[in-house]
């Protein structure tokens, strides 16, 4: 049994990433050199910021901003957790706290609170 899954580890093929792939909201720069033993990506968050990603993250959709820029989508739109508390006149952490317990769409249409 352990044989047979040994053979299966060396029949794996090795995948590579085209630069340009998308994967959420990271563009694959090129493959990294790191001291890592996992395989990494250069990419880039539509942010702006470079950042190396294990390809695996890549792949199963684990890592999809640079976590950096905490842009929370909502309406078509991306911004950042204070800009969003902003436009309905919260505070960042009360609005963390709302989204902890509910969807982005019944904390926004909670407004202020009295």
């Amino acid at each position: 049994m352990v044989l047979e899954c040994c053979v299966e580890r060396e029949q794996m093929q090795r995948i590579d990433l085209p630069a340009g792939a998308v994967f959420g909201y990271l563009t694959v720069i090129k493959e990294a050199r790191t001291d890592s033993p996992r395989r990494m990506y250069a990419c880039r968050c539509s942010c702006g910021a470079k950042v190396n990603v294990r390809v695996d993250h890549l792949r199963g959709g684990h890592t999809r901003t640079c976590g950096r820029c905490n842009l929370i989508e909502y309406k078509g739109k991306r911004k950042t957790l204070k800009a969003w508390a902003d436009s309905i006149g919260v505070g960042e952490s009360t609005l963390r706290m709302r989204l902890k317990r509910m969807s982005m769409q019944e904390a926004m249409a909670m407004g202020k609170p009295r």
